[in-house]
Formats: C-alpha cells, sequence, structure tokens
C-alpha cells in the first residue's frame, strides 16, 4: 500500500519553495492589502538565495 510520508523537515531550500510559489499568486493582482506581504516575500527570497549560495547549493534553473 503506497502512502504519503510528510516531511517534518523545513530546509532552506522548501522555504525558498514555498516563498516563491506565495509571491507568485499574489504578483498577479496586487493589491493595498497585499502589497506589504509581497514585499516582505520578495526581501526573504533574496536572502534565501544569498544563504542558500553562500551553502554551495546549485541556484541555476
Amino acid at each position: 500500500m503506497a502512502h504519503a510520508v510528510e516531511s517534518r523537515t523545513y530546509t532552506p531550500a522548501q522555504q525558498l519553495r514555498s516563498a516563491l510559489d506565495e509571491a507568485e499568486r499574489l504578483i498577479v493582482s496586487p493589491t493595498a492589502q497585499t502589497i506589504e506581504k509581497l514585499l516582505t516575500l520578495l526581501d526573504q527570497i533574496e536572502w534565501l538565495f544569498v544563504d542558500l549560495a553562500s551553502m554551495g547549493v546549485d541556484l541555476r534553473p
């Protein structure tokens, strides 16, 4: 029987994926209520890229 195993570890790469997914949803139609969250996510994404690159993670597409 196959079943999904939920990962309990939230790695920096997973944080980056999550932030990118959320930013992608928000950027489609930014509003006055969502713009602060979007800008905060963009800052978080930038820092996650820097952190991952400093760890030697290959971030090429």
